[in-house]
């Protein structure tokens, strides 16, 4: 689980079901870390658990650019 921790997971699965969310839950499943996730986004690791619990929404671009790096995963 790319060091998710069940609080996390829980907490995501509890957050409203938006389009973002939905990569989280990907994001999860897949095994991405946090850190590979914000890395690649060049974003801070609490703007990537913001954006998972549904706090912040991300640009349209990060949304993007997030969808395409989960896909070749």
């Amino acid at each position: 689980m790319a060091g998710y921790s069940l609080s996390l997971i829980r907490q995501i699965n509890d957050t409203p079901f938006t389009p973002f969310t939905r990569l989280a839950m990907k994001a999860i499943e897949l095994d991405v870390s946090i850190v590979d996730i914000a890395d690649h986004l060049e974003v801070s690791r609490t703007a990537v658990y913001a954006w998972f619990l549904g706090k912040y929404e991300p640009s349209h671009d990060k949304f993007n650019k997030l969808e395409k790096y989960l896909e070749r995963m």
